[in-house]
């Protein structure tokens, strides 16, 4: 389990982590929509790789920084509504040490450590 400093109960539970090749994204949560045949419910974080070979290690891993903060937030804290990101969702970054920057009304977006 991966640990996010600030974050209640400390960490984030297990979660499926994927590569997608999805166009215009670098990655994304999906809050569980992954299971299994016992019935099992996980949530996903997808990275997409086609990204590795042209970014630096810090740009190609933000995203899942980004995601992770999503996760905590769909599990323990007040998730946005549809993509948009919240104020919640902002602070949670500025404590990773990430910095968050809003444009077009309610909308957050991240860019790197702070």
């Amino acid at each position: 389990m991966a640990s996010i400093p600030g974050s209640l109960p400390g960490q984030l539970p297990q979660c499926l982590i994927t590569m997608q090749r999805k166009n215009r994204t670098y990655g994304y949560f999906s809050g569980e929509c992954w299971n299994d045949q016992a019935g099992a419910v996980t949530d996903e974080i997808a990275l997409n790789p086609a990204h590795c070979a042209t970014r630096s290690t810090e740009e190609v891993l933000s995203p899942l920084a980004h995601a992770m903060v999503h996760l905590w937030q769909h599990r323990w804290g007040t998730p946005s509504h549809g993509t948009y990101h919240n104020k919640a969702w902002a602070a949670k970054m500025d404590i990773m040490g990430c910095v968050s920057l809003p444009y077009r009304g309610p909308r957050w977006h991240t860019h790197g450590p702070a």
